[in-house]
């Protein structure tokens, strides 16, 4: 078990930084992942389960709700991304599929990912109905992964974000709907007998 300050993770917390102070030390109690495959996972689990998690908090703290929004939507909008970059690196190459992900952009993502899909087999548009405009609106929000991290853009002109608010427990349910559905076209794609190179 961790030991922590009694109030080390409040608000009001009155530590201050010490000369023997490494943010990465040799005995930590956690390991980072030192396989590309595992960082993967971890990365996407990662970045999903922050998510759900702020959102708990959010919901069962009123003070912090709106300081944690912008967190909570970008670590659901990075899930996002990482789960279609990694679906694309690991099936792309079945079916001879070649596409740019050093990017940001989950518009393109997704088209590349829809692409991919259909090339490999038997695949019915209305399978992508819903998702294409989760996507959608995810992308419009926040085409570049900035909205939610940066005030401004890189030239100081303010990011658009739509008006009103955000109703939490929706974009949770929302956000899960998408994971078990990404979840499932990954067993599929794995398990189904794609045509060789």
């Amino acid at each position: 078990m961790m030991a922590y300050e009694q109030d080390s993770f409040g608000p009001f917390s009155t530590r201050w930084p010490k000369n023997s102070d490494r943010l990465f030390r040799t005995n930590a109690t956690v390991p980072l992942a030192q396989s590309l495959s595992e960082r993967w996972y971890r990365l996407i689990l990662g970045y999903k389960r922050a998510g759900d998690l702020l959102i708990k908090e959010a919901v069962e703290n009123r003070l912090d709700r709106r300081n944690l929004l912008y967190p909570i939507i970008f670590c659901y909008r990075h899930y996002l991304e990482l789960t279609l970059k990694a679906m694309l690196d690991e099936h792309a190459g079945k079916v001879d599929f070649v596409c740019d992900r050093n990017h940001h952009d989950l518009k393109k993502l997704w088209t590349d990912f829809k692409a991919m899909v259909e090339r490999g087999g038997d695949v019915h548009p209305e399978n992508f109905v819903a998702m294409d405009a989760i996507i959608a609106e995810f992308a419009t929000i926040d085409p570049q992964a900035i909205s939610f991290r940066y005030a401004a853009k890189s030239t100081g002109a303010e990011i658009y974000l739509p008006d009103g608010g955000v109703d939490l427990i929706n974009l949770h349910d929302v956000m899960n709907g998408m994971a078990n559905w990404l979840e499932c076209v990954d067993l599929a794609l794995t398990h189904e007998s794609w045509p060789s190179q």
